[in-house]
């Protein structure tokens, strides 16, 4: 695995992470005390995030993830994405809530803000629409 060498593929790598659970990632990603929000999650340390991210391991499949708009600086970094993914494994989501799939595909628009100490994301925030995740996630 290559190692991202940039703020902006480093909030690729990151987000890849948030979506597919790989837990991998996150030491190369992330530094030890970050802090991570979302509409769905908040932890403030790294061995948090993984144990959150740990337990939606492989739900998502077949993502496809398009960055629309990125941008950085010297120490942020901010994406506007898309995905498409196919909800193929059961995952646990807040108030242990597990989904399970309906092999049906789904898709998500969102933001992300990173803030960075050296190469390594220190807090990171996510912004989508929690209503409109799960409404694709739950069957109907």
């Amino acid at each position: 695995m290559t190692l991202p060498t940039t703020r902006h593929e480093t909030l690729v790598k990151a987000i890849e992470a948030f979506l597919t659970g790989n837990v991998s990632l996150c030491e190369r990603v992330f530094t030890a005390d970050v802090t991570c929000t979302s509409p769905i999650v908040s932890t403030a340390s790294r061995d948090e995030l993984e144990t959150w991210l740990s337990s939606r391991a492989d739900g998502l499949a077949n993502i496809d993830v398009v960055l629309d708009h990125a941008m950085d600086d010297e120490s942020c970094a901010v994406a506007e994405w898309r995905i498409e993914a196919d909800h193929a494994r059961p995952f646990v989501v807040p108030q242990d809530t597990r989904l399970d799939p309906h092999n049906e595909s789904m898709s998500l628009r969102g933001v992300s803000v990173a803030d960075f100490t050296g190469g390594r994301i220190s807090a990171i925030r996510h912004y989508f629409d929690k209503e409109a995740l799960f409404a694709q996630l739950v069957p109907r």
